[in-house]
């Protein structure tokens, strides 16, 4: 199901249709129920390089996606780059 959501995401990118940060939240949490990394790292930082600002919603996903044990200092070190701009 993400994967077509994925997907759907990129065909409105090259259809010309702008996202929102609620856009991107969505596939983040949608993502960050999988625990998938990966994919929240490239969307977080996407948004970040577009200029959206975080919600609390956002870091909460972030948060999630790296929450299994070994994984925290990556939600940390993703978190912290918010501050550094």
């Amino acid at each position: 199901m993400m994967n077509q959501a994925k997907e759907m995401f990129k065909e409105m990118k090259r259809r010309g249709v702008l996202h929102t940060s609620s856009t991107y939240d969505i596939l983040l949490n949608g993502w960050s129920k999988l625990r998938n990394g990966t994919e929240v790292r490239k969307l977080f930082k996407d948004m970040k390089e577009i200029g959206f600002r975080p919600s609390k919603g956002t870091l909460s996903f972030v948060s999630r996606a790296f929450s299994k044990p070994g994984m925290t200092w990556e939600a940390r070190r993703l978190l912290k780059t918010l501050f550094k701009d």
